[in-house]
């Protein structure tokens, strides 16, 4: 029985890691899903910016002002310091991640104005490599580019570094890179007959270039790119129309840090229930990462250790080791990787990228023509320990009796061999994992206390079997006390019982939170209207989360001072429609928004607030202010009161809730400002048209009347030749 009771919770903890593996995967998934979505939505409304366009229009026509303004005999100077650049700068940063050298003509500007803009904006300019984009006037460029640069790359500048994009770029359809925040050595070069018209870079460009509708957008997956030192890049392009007519290409070169962050929890590998050798990570359909490995960012040493041995090409390891990056490196060609990229998802066992036995639960993205797998693992020996511990310590005390049992019935065999031998099968079963029927007898010889000992071993045996079963199928209300202080197995499966449980509350805890976290996300996706999306967002709140009392409380500029607006708030679960604005700093909502900070209250002032219902007014004894953070940056306030003090968790879920609801704020006013410029285009436009109809008019009735003076000059040219001839006849 004790045998039988062990195999099911081997069974019940497999089930429940796979089943945790599988959770995880699906939440990664969202994530990366959703973040590939902003990106998305993102590059659209920049597309669609007034500014965008006008920015490329006039980086356009400065870069074809150079093209027939520079001549190559002026540019002598501009090729040296470009030359000695590359020398100094570019090639020796990019040699050290590639295997062969790279030489200065590959990568040398191949036209005037690639020269031209490279020397004063890169290899003249007095910010060092890797800050290049500090630099917003260039006081040697006299051409009308650093009238347009300085008007428009500090605007792009805070959008890349607001949303942490690599670079951003504009490009004509003639494939001329006009325009770029990073400067690197692509910059002023030409995507379609360039050095660089064969990279991923210049293939999302083609792709974006041949789109036809404003809503597209082309994606293509990560390669090494040799301009950001061979580094793993990935682009996302979309076309830019202006008055339906296309003019170019806006280009995102896209952070691996992100991705990485997501699939690792930010490091929190523990807090995600993945213990000391859990990891997610993602596989592109070539069979390479694309997110780092967690051994990796834990112990550089001990992976490439583990590299050398499952025989991983020295070069590859060497190229690892020196960038500490694995991305487009590290192959994996597990089971569950070829599954996942065949488009399937399931679990499994089987071994990792590292020969290391692991539980496996694998599923796959398919996302703006990417295909990639997902893979959530963990090792088998630490997923099994608990039940590996407990199997131990059983076979371990049944060997000790077993042993005990043989000596004392050879001791006596002689006197008492016929109850010795019942005996002696009653432990055999006990041996086999069988539970025998001992009766207990009240002698006080040696062969009484033997059976009597072997009941009460029985008895233990009955008792830890019951305990496991409970255990192993998630009844943990099921008490067990050790029979002495130095009963270790006792000890020990309580404390086997104490963690499962606090597994399992812990993994309740993440789903509560995953699926809080989804239901809001709609919320904030499903409204285009701040208002109708925060009225939905706290009702939801106060049923998921029991809150009596919740406000929200959005950031907006009025003149040189910054209020609180009160967009929505609940009350008893009744919605209450309340017109309130607090100064940033008055009070307790005004401080929290300018310090940054969640703020708890146990004891809260007295009158601050109350809670109305049939049953009179009552003051609520727990009060949490969340500000509305992201990117460091706070966008309002959400406050909460409650009779009972919030759990620990609930204040994390809300501090999420509050980051989602920042960047939703943030979105859904940019997308608003869009609309109100778009609309005052319309309005300016249709009015130059009804003014230039009027002046058509004017010139018409202007030359009517031109018409009228010339017939009159015509008769008035004849009356006076007649009066001449009459005077002549007289004459």
């Amino acid at each position: 029985m004790a045998l039988l009771a062990y195999f099911k919770s081997e069974f019940h903890l497999k089930e429940q890691s796979f089943d945790h593996l599988t959770s995880l995967t699906e939440s990664r998934k969202r994530y990366i899903i959703n973040y590939f979505e902003q990106i998305k939505g993102q590059l659209l409304t920049q597309t669609q910016s007034i500014t965008i366009q006008n920015a490329l229009i006039d980086f356009n026509n400065a870069f074809s002002s150079l093209e027939r303004s520079l001549i190559q005999g002026e540019l002598s100077n501009a090729n040296e310091a470009n030359l000695k650049y590359y020398d100094e700068e570019f090639l020796p940063r990019l040699n050290s991640n590639i295997s062969k050298t790279a030489k200065a003509d590959f990568f040398l500007p191949r036209n005037n104005v690639s020269s031209y803009l490279q020397f004063h904006y890169i290899s003249n300019n007095v910010f060092e490599t890797g800050k290049k984009d500090n630099l917003t006037l260039s006081e040697s460029d006299t051409s009308t580019y650093s009238i347009a640069h300085k008007k428009y790359h500090p605007i792009i500048k805070s959008f890349l570094n607001e949303f942490s994009y690599y670079d951003i770029f504009l490009v004509n359809n003639e494939g001329d890179i006009v325009y770029s925040v990073f400067k690197e050595v692509d910059f002023g070069t030409n995507l379609l007959k360039g050095q660089y018209a064969q990279t991923n870079f210049a293939k999302a460009f083609k792709a974006a270039k041949h789109l036809t509708e404003k809503n597209q957008v082309a994606l293509f997956d990560f390669e090494n790119y040799l301009p950001s030192y061979s580094a793993p890049a990935s682009f996302v392009a979309a076309p830019i129309f202006k008055n339906s007519q296309k003019i170019g290409v806006l280009i995102f070169q896209m952070p691996v840090d992100k991705i990485n962050n997501i699939m690792t929890g930010n490091g929190n590998w523990h807090s995600e229930g993945l213990g000391n050798s859990g990891e997610c990570y993602i596989v592109g359909n070539d069979f390479k990462m694309r997110s780092q490995p967690r051994l990796l960012l834990e112990n550089v040493d001990n992976y490439l250790k583990s590299l050398e041995e499952n025989e991983i090409e020295p070069e590859v390891i060497g190229k690892i080791a020196n960038i500490e990056n694995a991305i487009l490196l590290q192959p994996v060609n597990t089971l569950p990787v070829k599954h996942a990229l065949q488009g399937k998802k399931g679990i499994t066992t089987a071994s990792n990228y590292l020969g290391e036995e692991v539980l496996s639960a694998y599923s796959n993205i398919h996302l703006l023509g990417l295909h990639w797998g997902i893979i959530a693992e963990i090792s088998a020996d630490e997923a099994f320990a608990p039940v590996k511990s407990i199997r131990n310590y059983m076979l371990l005390i049944s060997l000790l009796l077993l042993v005990l049992v043989v000596f004392l019935a050879r001791y006596v065999s002689a006197t008492i061999s016929k109850p010795l031998i019942e005996t002696e099968k009653n432990i055999t079963k006990v041996a086999k994992g069988i539970t025998p029927e001992i009766e207990k007898l009240s002698g006080k010889d040696e062969v009484s206390a033997i059976n009597n000992a072997l009941y009460d071993l029985v008895d233990v045996q009955k008792h830890i079997t019951t305990f496991t079963e409970h255990i192993g199928k998630g009844n943990f209300d099921i008490n067990f006390s050790p029979r002495s202080e130095q009963d270790t197995l006792g000890y020990s499966l309580v404390e086997m019982k104490n963690e499962l449980l606090q597994s399992k509350e812990a993994e309740e805890i993440r789903q509560w939170t995953n699926e809080g976290i989804s239901s809001v996300t709609n919320i904030l996706r499903i409204h285009s209207d701040i208002e109708e999306a925060a009225n939905e967002l706290i009702v939801f709140l106060s049923k998921y989360i029991h809150a009596r009392v919740i406000g929200l409380y959005i950031a907006e500029k009025e003149d040189e001072n910054t209020f609180l607006h009160l967009k929505a708030c609940y009350a008893f679960d009744r919605k209450k429609l309340i017109e309130q604005k607090i100064k940033a700093g008055d009070g307790l909502i005004g401080q929290v928004f300018l310090e940054g900070e969640t703020t708890c209250l146990s004891q809260i002032p007295e009158n601050y607030l109350s809670i109305k219902s049939g049953l009179g007014d009552s003051s609520p004894q727990f009060l949490a202010i969340i500000p509305l953070v992201y990117n460091e940056e706070v966008h309002g306030i959400l406050e909460l009161a409650a009779f009972q003090a919030f759990p620990t968790h609930i204040i994390k879920f809300l501090e999420k809730v509050a980051e989602s609801v920042a960047a939703a704020v943030i979105n859904l006013y940019s997308s608003s400002e869009t609309r109100i410029l778009l609309e005052k285009s319309k309005q300016q436009t249709e009015a130059l048209v009804e003014k230039e109809f009027i002046l058509q008019q004017q010139i018409e009735e202007l030359e009517v009347t031109r018409e009228e003076f010339k017939l009159k000059e015509e008769r008035l040219k004849k009356e006076i030749s007649q009066l001449k001839s009459q005077n002549n006849k007289e004459a």
